[in-house]
């Protein structure tokens, strides 16, 4: 693992809806404090605070006041237009992100983490196991169901539905295009592909 990133918040509001948003209902941040603003980051995105995300509809360990503070900070950052000429990080937000870094937070990121893999296990048929050897892959920090792209049934799904979306292999040759073979070199080779025990394949987003 990067140790790179410390979790900030989960928008519940995201995570119970239908929409393409909800994989990226966890939201997590960098470990150290930047002069210059912050960025909110996850598996599939980089950005800063959406004007809808509403504390209300968040489990994270800051407070109201903390979290407008933070939404201020954003705001004065180069990312909306205005080069920021901050030297130093106030003292406000080095405390916001010693409460981040806290064991509390920690302990809250675990309870995060346990409904992210019930969330899993419900979305792709997979099992404790399965999620603890994709957890155990997965190089970066983030833990939860947007690191999940997509699950395969074998390596001949996986073959075939990515050499779909990568090629088109006129039908009177498909016949000679070996797709368990393909879809095996993926699992074995590629970092964003991981064969599970039960031979499912999961393509990983990175």
């Amino acid at each position: 693992m990067s140790n790179e990133y410390v979790f900030i918040f989960k928008n519940n509001k995201e995570a119970e809806s239908n929409n393409p948003g909800d994989r990226d209902c966890v939201v997590y941040t960098h470990r150290e404090p930047r002069p210059t603003g912050l960025t909110l980051t996850g598996s599939c995105f980089s950005r800063g605070f959406d004007k809808n995300e509403k504390y209300e509809d968040m489990t994270t360990i800051l407070t109201e006041k903390e979290w407008d503070t933070l939404v201020k900070f954003d705001k004065e950052s180069i990312r909306y237009g205005k080069v920021s000429k901050r030297k130093t990080v106030p003292k406000a937000i080095k405390d916001i992100w010693k409460k981040l870094l806290s064991d509390e937070n920690e302990a809250l990121f675990e309870k995060v983490k346990e409904e992210e893999i019930e969330y899993m296990k419900a979305e792709y048929y997979l099992t404790d196991e399965d999620i603890e050897k994709i957890f155990d892959t997965y190089s970066l920090d983030y833990r939860d169901r947007s690191i999940v792209a997509c699950v395969y049934d074998d390596a001949g799904d996986c073959g075939e539905t990515e050499a779909d979306s990568w090629f088109e292999i006129p039908e009177k040759v498909q016949q000679y295009f070996d797709y368990q073979k393909f879809g095996q070199d993926l699992a074995d080779e590629d970092e964003c592909y991981l064969e599970l025990d039960n031979g499912k394949i999961v393509r990983l987003n990175y």
